[in-house]
């Protein structure tokens, strides 16, 4: 589940350097209007987004198998 949007994670990215893990959507939109991370409300010198791959995976294969709990 992504913490800013409460739903569940389409395209789960982390957040360097807070490690926060967020929707790439949520995240983005997030960081055009904020300078800090949403949960940890630290300040963010720079913002950089990188892709889990095998989050993203696993998300899908519990949507494939378990579609009416995500």
């Amino acid at each position: 589940i992504c913490p800013i949007s409460l739903n569940t994670l389409e395209d789960p990215v982390i957040l360097i350097p807070s490690g926060q893990i967020y929707d790439r959507k949520s995240i983005e939109e997030w960081l055009k209007n904020n300078s800090i991370d949403p949960m940890t409300r630290i300040k963010l010198p720079f913002a950089k987004l990188y892709p889990i791959r095998l989050l993203k995976q696993i998300i899908d294969l519990l949507k494939d198998s378990l579609p009416e709990f995500i």
